[in-house]
Order: C-alpha cells, then structure tokens, then sequence
C-alpha cells in the first residue's frame, strides 16, 4: 500500500509540475506576445483585432528604423528574440498570420472609431517591414519559408497564403543568408507541387540576390531531367536571371546533351529559344547543329498521336518565327551549307528546315534553292533522304504548310536538266508529294499544272524529265481524276521533240484506253480526232506526230490486261475482231496509206511499230496475225531476189557475202541492196529495208515464238557492186557505191541484232562471220567517202530528234547557238570530258553513237568526219558475243576448233558498241527514240556485269600481247613496232576494256544492287578470298588491275586506269589503301612522256582534259605540307621550262604548253587543303597552318612570274582570293589572340602574305593599263576583299597595343616588272591585295566556286564586328 500511495503521490506531484510549467510557459508567451504588439505598437504598427489591415502611424521606413532600434537597446539580443517569439505566438492564431501577409494601410493619425479605410494609402505587409529589420530577418525569414513548406501540397486557391508569402519575399533590399535561402528554395521547387513549382520558378529571379543566380541556374537546369512539365517555367526563370556569358554557355552545354539524350518533344520549343536567343552569331551554327540533330529524332513519326502531331506543328511554327530573324536564317544557312565543316552529313530533318526557310525568306529563295542544287549535285542530299522525309517525317499539316515551298524548289531543280542527280532529285520530290495521302485534290491539280507549266517556253530543255515524272504518276489510281487537266498537254505538242510527242501520247494513251467510264470514253475520242487530223495534215512535222500516236494508241486499244486472253484461234477475218481490234487496225491503216508514198515517214511508221512490240506485254494476237500477213509478203517481194543484172550504170553488181551453203536451204536468193539503190526515183524501197526488217522479226519473235522461219537471212548474200578497187569508178557511180554499201552495212547490223541470241552453233558461227564482213564494209566506206566529200549519204533513222543522239550531242536551240558562238574555248564538264576523250579512242568500227575521229590531216577529211556515217543501232545482246574465247593466233584455229572464238578486231568491234552504250546509260544521258530507250537500263549493266569475268580473261589475254610488244621494242615507247595496225587493235581493246570496267564499277545503281556488285568483285577474283566483304574484293580486284599499268602505253588507257580505281574506291572510300595506290599509280602515268597513236608526241585539248584528270588523283590524297613541297621542287624546276620541248624532271608528261593544267590544279588543291585543315586545329596548329599557305602562296606567285602566262595569272587570282577569304574567317582571329606569345611568328606570317598581295595588286594595275578584261573584271572585287583585310590587320594590332606598328599609305601602281606606273587610274590602298574567284572559261572543265559565300561571310562578320577568338571557337 505503501508503494501504492508513493505512486500516487509522485503521479500528483508530476501533474501539478507540467501544469505549473505549462502555466509559466503561457504567461512567458503572453509576455513576449505583449512586449511583440507593444514594440510595434510604440514604433507605429497597429495591429487589428479582425480581418482588417494592419495600420501604420507613420511613415513605412521610419516604422522599420524605430523597430530596429528598439529590438537593439538590449545588448544581449533578449529583445529581438522575445519579439520574434511573440511574432510566432501570434501567427498561430487563426487569421494573424494572414493578415500579416497583407498591405498595412498608413494612417499617420492613429485608429479612430469613426475612421474608414477609403482614403488610406496602402503600405508594405507587416511580415515584409519585418523581413527588412536586420536584426530578426534570419529568423523572420526560416519561419515565412517553414510556413511555405507546409503549403506545398495544397493547391493555391485553397492556400492564397503561398503565393502571399513570395510576394513578401521579392525584391528585399538586402538578405543576409542569401545562400541557404536560395537552396531552401530550389528544394521547394522539387518537392512542391505543379502549381506551387509555378509559383516559385516565376518569383526566383525576385526573390534570390543576383550574387546566388549562377547557383540557382545550376541547380534549376539539372530540375529539367526529372519534369518536363515545368520545363517551360524552368527556362522562363534561367532567361529572367541575369548570367555570366561563361555561366550560361555551360548550362547551355549542359541543356543541350540533355536534348540530344532524352528530351521529349513537348520541351523542345522552349529550350531551343532559351539555347538560341542570347547566342552569338558565330556560336550558333554550332548550337543549331545539336538542335538539329534532336529535332531529327524528334519528328520522325512512330505510333499515330495526334498530340504528338500538334507538338511537331508547334516546334516548326516555332523554328519559323525564329527563323524570321536575320541572326537566325543566317545561322541555318551557315550550318547547312558547311556540314562537312562540323564533320557531319544530311539528315531527313534538313529536308524540312530548307522547306521552313525557304517559306520563311521571301527575298533569299534563289539562295536557298541554290544550296539545295549545290548539295544535290554533289550528292550530299540524296533521294534516300527525301523517301525517308516522305514516309516517316511530313504529318499533315507540316506538309500543308510548305507545300508550296516544296514545289518551288522541285520546279528549280527541274529547271536546270544538265544534272541528272537534281532532276532525280526534282522527280522524285514531285511523286512522293503527289502520291502522299496528306495531300488533298486540289493541291494535286496544282502540282499538275506546276509540271505541265514547266514544258512551256522555247528554251524548256526538261519536257522529257516531267514527261517522265507524269508518266510514274499514271500508275497511281489518283492521277485518273485529272486527265482533262493532262489533256492540255496536247496544245504544246507542235514544240515538243518526237521523243516526247511518243511521251505524251504514252501517258494520254495509258489513262485513256483501259477501265474506260463515259468520261475516259470522249477523251478517247478526242485523242483519236486530233491523230487522225495530224496523219492527214499537209505538214510533214504534224504527219510524223500523228504516226507516233497511231501506232501508241493503237497499242494500247490492243493490249489485253493481265485477267484477260487472247483466243486461241485467231480469226481468219477482219470482220471477225474485237471492235478494239479492228479500231488498232484501221488506225495503223489510215497512218500506212497516208505515208505509203513518203519512205522516211513509212520508216519512221515501222520502226514505231518495232518499238511497240518491243515493250508491249500481251497483244491481241488477232492484231499481230495481220501485222505479219501486211508485212512478210511485202518484204520478201520487195527485198528478195533470185536473179540479178550484171551491171546498173556501168557498175558490175552481183551476190557477195553468202554465208548459206549449198543445200542448206530450199531455194537460193540474195539481198537485192544494189539493185535498188541504184534504181532511180524519190520512192526507192531501199530506204526501208533495215526498218522493216527490224519490225519484222519482232513480230516474228513476238507471234510465232521464234526466228528458224527466216533463219536463212542472217546468212543470204547480198547484192553489192565490184569493191576491189572502189578508185575505178568515177564521182557518181562512186556515191552509188557508197549508199549500196551504207545500206549493206545497215541491213547487217539489223540481221546481227536478230540472231544474236540464237543459241544453234552453225548460226553464231554465220554471225561471227557476218561481223567480220560488217567491219570490212565499214571501213570499206570510210575509204570510198575519202574520194567524195561532200556526198550526203542516206538516213538510218527518220526523226531529227534521234539524229543529235546518235552524234553524242544535245539538240541545239537558237539560244545553244548563240552561246556556242559567244565561247571560243573548251568549257566541258566530267560527261562531256568523257565524251571528248571516246570520240578521239574509239574504233573505227564502233555503233550509231559515235566513230573514230581521225587526226586532220586536210580539208578533205574534216570535211567527212563533220558528216560521220548513221548506221542502225546494234541490239545490246550483241553483248553475248564477249563469252567467247578470244583468238590471237591463226583464224583457222577458230574454225576447226568445237568452241566458238573471236578474232581481235570482232573483240573490238563489239566492246566498243557495247561500251558506247554503256557510256549513255551509265551517265544518264539523253537517249531521244534510240533503241536504248525502249529497253531497262538495268538490264545492260546487269548484263555487263554477267560477263565480266570473260571481259576481263580477254583483257589479260590482251595485256600479255601487249607485254610481248614492248618486251621486243624494249620498252621504248616510240618504238615503231608499237604503232602499227595490228599493234594500234591491241592498244585499243586494251583501253576500251578498261573503260569498259570504269564504266561497269560506276554504276551508281550498285547502292541498291550490293549483291550483284559482291558477285560481279568476286567472279574477277581468281583465289578464294577467306573473307566476304565487298571491301575485300574490291582490293583485290585494285591490285589485278594495278598490274597493267605498264601496258597504258597512251595517255587514254591510262586515264580509263586511274578512272577505274577511283570507282573501287568509291565503292567503300574506308578503303584507304586504295586512296594510296591511286596516288601511286598517278605519279607514275604522269613521270612519262605519251605518245599518240602515231607514234608522235601527244598535244592539243584532249591531252589537257586527261592530264587534269591524272593531276587530280595525283594531288587529291596531298595535304597542305605535301602541296608545299611540291611547289618548292616546282620553283626550281620551272626555270629549265622555256621552250616547247622542255619539260619538268619531277613529272616528265608537263611541259610549257601543258603546264597551266598543273599550276591550275594547285591552286585548287591549295584552297581545298586550307578549307578542310583550318576545321578544329588550336591555336598553334593554326600558325603553322597559315605559315605554310603564305609559303605556298609565295611560290605560286614566283612560278606564275617565272611562266609569265595570262591563264596562270588568273588561276592565282582566283584561288588566292578564296584562300584570303578562309584566312579573314578563320586566320586573322587567331593571329590577333597569338601575337602576344607569338609575335615575330605572327609578323613573319603577314610579311609573307604581303609579297603575294601586293604582286596581286601589280597585276590589277597592269591588267587596266592593258585594258584586259579576262583580269580588270575582278579589281572591284579585290579592292573590297583588301580593305577587309587591312581593316581586320590594323584591328588586330590595336587590340594588343600595337597600333604603332601598323601604316597605312597609297601604295605606288606598277607593272609586273617593278616599274612605275604614271597613269593613277588603278589606285588601292594598301600592299596587301587580293581578287574573288570568277568563274573563267578555260581549256579545262570549270570548277565550282565558294567563293561568293566565303566572301558574305567576312562582310557578315566584318559588318557585326564578329571576330573569332580561341575561347569561342577552338576549345
């Protein structure tokens, strides 16, 4: 019990204890919560007893004086603290703490009962008086945040105190702990909720002092990778806080690693303002570039989500109004137009920035469009980007938006048809827009009449590429709604070429003929009148239209689709066809009796007729039964004869060239091509014997299946006149021989394309035979023309169209005429280079595309080259001949032997056509109506890729005849046995071969044929290779062709050589090894002397145009220390090169005539190594760069004086200004930064330059004296590129504090000899000089210039004073 009541007694005790304290901690609380509202109440605060405003007696800074006077009469601090403490006591009553929150009304006479608050002037919140007394404000501060914390998780209507606590806290005149102010803050930030973190991100920059800005931006950039939702509000509040250029260049690195890395889209508008803002204009190029690459994988489309898809409108509404800025359409600019620069490649996403600032820059389109051109043609913007934008990049309404951008662009590509890479690039732009289901009707009908506009004009040279594109369109079922629109392009066609009269007349024919409804129906109608009109005109051009679109439409009323078939039995009657049959018949009828007395228009009707049943499908056999029963009897009675006179016009004629034995056939007959020829009168059926033949076995393959009916054709003799000495006959007869020869050579080629697929051995025996008589003839008439000049001989073809094909040249307008007349020297490009170099090569043998070029000797034989023979074009089956084992020994071997073989000169002849073929299709030239155009480009190079490996067995064969005949001329390249004609066939399948493999392997169909092209490397690889790269093979097949070098022995296989390597190269350019035995190889052709096929030393234009190929391979894998010394070598050796004989030690092929090929190409060279090295080098990196470009300049300057020739002045003007461009952009920054540790190695730099620009100058001033156009052109140029430069030298010195060592004065004009110039018609201001390069006509291809925006750049950067420092640029 005892225990119990102590228990009692001690729990009694303990309870009196806590309520004694608890009582005494009430009254200390009372007593602080007294002396808190007595101190306020003695320095002029009166509080209020309700919800109204605190009041304030006196003036707001005289409350806060009193009060911190009051609180520091105490030494010890009790009274601040026992304030503070009544302070707190007080807010946790119900409304205190809020009221407190609110403006205090200032009442200077004190509370009466009767006052109102109407005339009270507003004050600061009593927590903000006291948040400015320095004596409390730590503790006043930690409590307002405390209280703060507490809402955080409330929402902000329902807790109005939040945002009253900030408002209290923004802009107090002073913080005492700002840092640990500012991190309680940011900790809000990231544990409160959305709203609240709104709050806080938009009073931050009020709240923290500018000394805590670069703490919080940290702090605040990191927030972003954990919420996106506050993204916006977060670089809100980084843009409002005032940061160090270094400070905000780091979080915007830190920001922009973060965008590439995990950014989503919904951000992204509001970190590329903040990333791109305040940048400098020469940083953001670099910052658009991560941007960019963000952007890229941003927009590519994933699942369909329209909110995602208005996200992206967003982002490009967004790049578009920023991109209205000059600052920013620059720095897009910049960036796309150097990505090589920041060692990067397109992206699909570039596709739609060109498309955004194309729409954006009303007055830069032409610039724009000009870029694009520029990358397209370089194939830097591929067609692979523009599918991938297509499929997986354009929504809706993007695509909305730039639509009419886009076909502005594709209408310029168009516009310029030269290249073929921009007109793929055009075309393809034109079908995925017209195909893309985001685009409605009408915006089709506008891509429509976009196209078709684009075929007016006389100087329209595209019609046949938007023929082509409308003609890929008519596969889609969309086009269909448009065909009244299409049908306008009836009215152009009296302009339009025949080729692309056959264009249209396919396309309206296609939409037309098949699924007709009523509509489709008249249009039919209409297109049949207006045929029918043209077939009976009067006008020969509107009658050749007219049979082109006979026989279209008639093989289109023909066609049977896939579902349907053709019966069986065939009518024996006319009456018993289809109507559609009979419609085809009787409109080949009409087109028949309307030209049957006009040769050529027949002609032209028969080899339409073959080009029908060549690319039709499914022909209704009705029809082709009675296009053979029209043509077979006719043919055979025509052309078919078994007795022949002995003589016509005193020209013995009789059967020659039969290659049918006796008994082979039932009845004997021969070819009468004499007989006809030489009958007179305007109709002659001669005319049409190849033409109808062609058709005719067609057809024969087409109905019957096969040619063992007409078998003995190949073989038939013909009827020819006496050819053993054609010099007996006089000039008449003479031009009868030729036509009867030229129509021999004619019909041979037609029966060598017939059967050359026959697989029966006695046939391709007759055919070898019939080419070997194919080549005499030939030459055969190159000898009777000799003896008449003038003599015109037949057409092979009937249409002009294909006439300048055949040549190898463009068909020339009034506007070509006028520009060829205007230009004296040679301006060709790769292709046409090519094209130069085959005619000077090829066989005297080859096809319809071109004929060997004889060296002019006399008028006489100019005269015959300008009207080069026509023949018909050789089928490309002719291609299989080349499996054939090549024979170099006695041709009776060949015929005893079981296997079929060639001689040297069948070899010749049939690579050379198929190599003339192949140039076309490789290059993409125009075809016009050649048979080439009716078949699959694909096709012959995958033909030439099958029989590769047999090329190249023949090539070796070849290579060591070769090696046999310099083994016996002991290497001597002069020797006379190496220049004779059997010598000069072997040199000649030689090169062909190698053109034939440059060609093959430059193929850029490859890229999506990588199997074929691994086949075709591996079929000419002997040895298995353990590995299966095509990077493996292609090395290989490099050293095998390597190996014959040294059987070039003319500068053309040579060329062909290099040419090849460069194409395996191509194919994997990791392929480095290959880059060094390209160089190799090169300087081995070019430390040689070459001769012609005369055994004379080679000269003239076609020599420059394949030494600029050499010297390029030769220098293109050189660095800028590699240029210099081979300058240096240069400067010693050029002296010793005076005479036309002389020629260089180091490169023995240069000599003073071709010298400017190799001084040009330095130039080049030069600018390219600085342009490429200048890119992310440091700061002495950069010295040594400069130092050796002045060095280089200097020698070019002392070899240019040395040679003293106009066209080396220029090319060093030229590429010197470009160079001086590079340097005022990249150079002169970096010089001004170094002259301070580096300043004898700066003023040896600019000292050096200077001896180059003021000989510039010289040459300025003499080119006015002179009145030289070709050099005075470029003088306003120079003038404003030296200003430039002196400006940016004397700003660099004065920037170190050495502007005493810069002096400006006029500098005396003189000539290239040092002496003075009286006449001041030339003044400049300075020693330094330098001239813009302009393009200039010269015996070289042109090259492409960056000059013109090299220079924009410095005026830019001149006019904004953006100099580049190290700090800015190179880390």
């Amino acid at each position: 019990m005892s225990i119990n009541a102590s228990s009692n007694d001690d729990e009694i005790i303990s309870s009196s204890a806590f309520d004694y304290r608890r009582v005494s901690q009430r009254r200390l609380e009372d007593t602080r919560t007294r002396f808190f509202k007595s101190t306020l109440h003695e320095n002029g605060v009166i509080l209020s007893k309700n919800d109204h405003p605190h009041v304030l007696a006196k003036e707001q800074s005289l409350v806060i004086r009193d009060i911190e006077k009051s609180l520091a009469q105490n030494s010890e601090g009790d009274n601040a603290v026992q304030f503070f403490t009544g302070f707190t006591t007080c807010c946790k009553q119900n409304s205190f703490l809020h009221t407190s929150l609110l403006p205090t009304i200032l009442k200077k006479g004190g509370i009466s009962d009767d006052d109102s608050n109407i005339n009270a002037v507003q004050q600061e919140s009593l927590i903000r008086i006291l948040l400015q007394v320095d004596s409390i404000q730590n503790e006043v501060l930690e409590f307002v945040l405390e209280e703060a914390t507490k809402l955080l998780g409330e929402d902000n209507d329902e807790a109005p105190e939040f945002r009253l606590i900030l408002n209290a806290m923004k802009y107090l005149p002073f913080i005492n702990s700002a840092d640990v102010v500012t991190q309680k803050i940011l900790d809000m930030v990231e544990i409160g909720m959305f709203g609240a973190q709104l709050e806080i991100l938009n009073s931050i920059p009020e709240i923290i002092p500018d000394s805590q800005y670069e703490k919080a931006a940290k702090q605040l950039s990191r927030i972003l990778e954990n919420n996106n939702e506050i993204t916006s509000a977060v670089i809100d509040c980084l843009n409002s806080l005032n940061l160090s250029s270094n400070t905000r260049i780091e979080i915007q690195q830190y920001i922009m690693e973060w965008l590439l890395s995990s950014a989503s889209i919904d951000v992204y508008p509001v970190l590329f303002d903040f990333l791109t803002c305040d940048c400098k204009p020469i940083n953001l190029p670099v910052v658009l570039l991560k941007c960019r690459d963000a952007l890229n994988d941003l927009m590519r489309n994933g699942t369909i989500d329209k909110e995602k898809e208005s996200r992206k409108v967003i982002i490009m509404n967004k790049l578009q109004i920023l991109a209205a800025s000059k600052v920013q359409f620059e720095g897009w600019m910049n960036l796309l137009s150097n990505l090589t620069h920041f060692k990067t490649v397109h992206k699909p996403i570039d596709i739609i920035i060109l498309a955004m600032l194309h729409s954006t820059g009303t007055n830069q389109k032409a610039r724009i469009e000009g870029l694009i051109k520029k990358h397209v043609k370089t194939d830097s913007l591929k067609k692979q980007h523009l599918e991938m934008v297509f499929e997986k990049y354009f929504i809706k309404q993007i695509l909305q938006d730039y639509f009419m951008s886009i076909i502005e662009i594709a209408s310029s590509l168009l516009k310029n048809p030269i290249d073929q890479l921009s007109t793929e690039f055009a075309s393809t732009i034109f079908i995925l827009l017209f195909k893309n289901d985001n685009i409605d009707r009408v915006q089709r009908q506008d891509i429509l009449h976009t196209l078709i506009l684009l075929t007016s004009g006389w100087e329209v040279k595209n019609v046949s590429d938007i023929l082509k594109i409308l003609l890929e369109l008519s596969k889609d079922e969309k086009l269909r709604h448009h065909i009244i629109q299409l049908m306008g392009l009836l009215e152009k066609v009296d302009m339009f070429e025949l080729k692309d009269v056959k264009q249209v007349f396919e396309l309206l024919c296609y939409m037309t003929c098949n699924n007709l409804d009523g509509n489709e129906s008249g249009l039919r109608d209409e297109l049949h009148m207006l045929i029918r009109k043209q077939i009976s005109s009067s006008k020969r051009h509107l009658k050749q239209r007219g049979i082109i679109g006979a026989v279209v439409m008639a093989k289109h009323i023909a066609t049977l689709t896939d579902e349907q078939d053709s019966n069986e039995e065939t009518e024996d009657s006319l009456l018993e066809m289809s109507e559609d049959t009979q419609e085809s018949v009787a409109l080949l009828e009409l087109a028949r009796s309307a030209t049957s007395s006009i040769p050529e228009l027949m002609g032209l009707y028969y080899d339409q007729l073959a080009s029908m049943l060549l690319r039709a499908l499914h022909l209704d056999k009705g029809f082709m039964k009675w296009l053979q029963e029209s043509v077979q009897d006719e043919f055979e009675s025509t052309y078919t004869q078994k007795e022949v006179p002995r003589k016509i016009n005193d020209i013995p004629i009789y059967p020659q060239f039969c290659l049918n034995e006796e008994g082979e056939i039932e009845e004997s007959f021969s070819m009468n091509i004499a007989g006809l020829t030489m009958t007179p009168g305007l109709n002659n059926p001669i005319t049409l014997l190849a033409s109808m033949f062609r058709m005719f076995r067609m057809l024969c393959n087409k109905y019957v299946g096969n040619l063992e009916d007409i078998d003995a054709l190949l073989g038939c003799g013909v009827v020819l006149p006496e050819l053993e000495d054609i010099s007996l006959y006089d000039k008449d007869q003479c031009k009868s021989v030729a036509d009867s020869l030229f129509h021999c050579i004619n019909w041979f080629r037609e029966t060598i394309s017939a059967f050359v697929r026959h697989t029966n051995k006695k046939i391709r025996l007759k055919l070898v035979d019939r080419i070997g008589h194919l080549i005499k003839l030939e030459k055969l008439l190159m000898k009777c023309l000799m003896e008449i000049p003038d003599h015109k001989l037949p057409s092979s073809y009937f249409y002009d169209a294909l006439a300048s094909v055949l040549k190898g040249s463009p068909i020339k307008t009034k506007s070509d005429t006028k520009i060829s007349r205007a230009r004296k020297k040679l301006k060709a490009n790769t292709g046409e280079a090519i094209d130069l170099l085959n005619e000077s090569t090829a066989s005297v043998s080859t096809t319809f595309i071109g004929t060997q070029k004889r060296k002019p000797a006399s008028k006489r034989t100019t005269a015959i080259q300008a009207s080069k023979p026509e023949f018909r074009e050789l089928d490309t089956d002719l291609i299989i001949l080349l499996k054939y084992p090549l024979n170099l020994g006695d041709m009776a071997a060949t015929i005893s032997s079981p296997q079929i073989r060639i001689d040297i000169a069948t070899f010749e002849y049939v690579i050379s056509d198929i190599v003339s073929k192949l140039n076309l299709i490789v290059n993409n030239k125009n075809l016009g109506m050649s048979n080439l155009s009716d078949i699959n480009p694909t096709d012959l190079v995958k033909d030439c890729a099958k029989f590769a490996p047999k090329v190249f067995g023949n090539f070796k064969q070849i290579s060591k005849e070769i090696g046999k005949l310099l083994d016996e001329a002991e290497y001597q390249d002069d020797h006379q046995d190496l220049y004779t004609l059997d010598a000069k066939t072997l040199k000649n399948s030689f090169c062909l071969c190698l053109e034939y493999f440059m060609l093959l392997f430059s193929w850029k169909g490859f890229v999506k044929n990588l199997g074929l092209l691994r086949d075709c490397l591996k079929n000419l690889v002997d040895e298995e290779t353990p590995s299966q790269s095509i990077m493996c093979f292609s090395r290989n097949v490099t050293n095998k062709f390597i190996t014959t070098a040294d059987q070039c022995l003319y500068l053309q296989p040579a060329v062909w050589l290099v040419k090849l390597l460069e194409a395996l190269y191509n194919i994997n350019t990791e392929n480095t090894e290959i880059k060094k035995k390209i160089t190799a190889v090169s300087g081995k052709f070019l430390n040689k002397k070459w001769y012609n096929n005369s055994g004379d030393l080679d000269s003239g234009k076609v020599m420059n145009v394949n030494l600029d190929i050499l010297i390029k391979a030769y220098l293109d894998g050189a660095n800028i220390k590699t240029i210099s010394g081979i300058v240096g070598t240069l400067q010693k050796q050029v002296e010793n090169v005076r005479s036309k004989d002389d020629h260089l030690e180091m490169l023995e092929s240069i000599n003073k005539n071709n010298f400017p090929v190799l001084y040009r190409s330095l130039c080049h060279f030069t600018l390219e190594r600085v342009k490429t090295e200048v890119i992310s080098l440091t700061n002495k990196e950069h010295l040594v760069l400069w130092k050796t470009t002045a060095t280089i300049m200097q020698g070019l300057m002392q070899i240019a004086k040395s040679q003293d020739v106009k066209t080396n002045y220029i090319n060093f003007l030229q590429k010197s200004n470009t160079i001086l461009n590079v340097f005022l952009l990249n150079g002169i920054p970096i010089l001004e930064i170094m002259l301070k540790s580096k300043p004898d190695e700066v003023v040896e730099i600019l000292k050096t330059l200077q001896t180059s620009t003021r000989f510039l100058h010289h040459l300025c001033c003499t080119s006015k004296l002179t009145k030289d156009s070709s050099i005075m052109k470029h003088v306003p140029n120079f003038k404003r590129t030296l200003e430039t430069l002196v400006y940016r030298v004397k700003a660099a010195l004065v920037a170190n504090d050495c502007s005493e060592a810069f002096w400006m004065g006029n500098l005396k004009n003189r000539d290239l000899d040092g002496d003075e110039i009286l006449t001041q018609s030339c003044t400049t201001t300075d020693g330094e000089s330098i001239n813009e390069e302009v393009e200039e006509e010269e015996e070289l291809p042109a090259e492409d210039s960056d000059d013109d925006e090299l220079r924009r750049e410095v005026e830019e950067a001149s006019r904004n004073g953006q100099e580049r420092s190290a700090s800015e640029i190179y880390e």
